[in-house]
């Protein structure tokens, strides 16, 4: 499973990005907060999901790691295929969907393009449970990476050193703060990636 991808945009559509990472360009379907933040010769970092068929192989994207959640989420839900995930991130954020299924809210999910009354029911029916169990309180929220080039150079580096999404999150976390108490400038990339690192017990 492609978990994330980290690379130059090369090119923006209206629903796509291409991401250059290591030679290779890929297509990443994504959400319009993705569009509005990203800039071609920019680094991006982006959280993923690769949905496997028979005829093709497609790469979704998104910022948060809870948009990720709730976009495989909702596909356990009959009838709901990866566009109508996508179109209701589109629609709603991650909160406003997980609220919109605990309450029944059959309105909030019918503005959902693809969804219906019936579909809006089956998929409170079949991912109440899921929600309610804390399906989505476990969700590492990550820090938004475009604009913070430091974010995604950091980012870059631990994907390289083979260190797992979770990881990396919770260890720019611990760059941040550093950074916030200032004990290191924002410009210092070297020294950010060190106290990222030994958070992690390496470095």
């Amino acid at each position: 499973m492609i978990a994330s991808v980290s690379g130059i945009v090369s090119r923006i559509q209206s629903d796509t990005v291409i991401v250059l990472v290591g030679g290779v360009g890929l297509l990443v379907h994504v959400t319009p907060d993705v569009i509005n933040g990203a800039r071609i010769g920019d680094e991006l970092t982006l959280f993923t999901s690769l949905i496997v068929r028979e005829e093709s192989l497609t790469l979704y994207g998104f910022m948060s790691s809870e948009s990720q959640d709730v976009f495989e989420l909702l596909q356990n839900a009959s009838g709901i295929g990866p566009k109508t995930a996508l179109a209701a991130l589109t629609v709603h954020s991650p909160e406003s969907i997980r609220k919109a299924i605990l309450e029944e809210d059959f309105k909030s999910l019918e503005m959902i393009p693809g969804i219906g009354r019936k579909s809006a029911q089956k998929v409170v029916i079949e991912l109440a449970d899921r929600v309610k169990t804390g399906f989505l309180s476990n969700s590492v929220v990550r820090p938004n990476l475009v604009g913070a080039p430091w974010k995604n150079q950091v980012h870059a580096a631990m994907v390289g050193l083979g260190f797992a999404p979770k990881e990396i999150a919770t260890a720019i976390e611990q760059a941040e703060q550093a950074l916030q108490r200032q004990e290191v400038e924002t410009g210092d990339v070297s020294e950010l990636l060190k106290i990222a690192l030994r958070s992690r017990g390496r470095g």
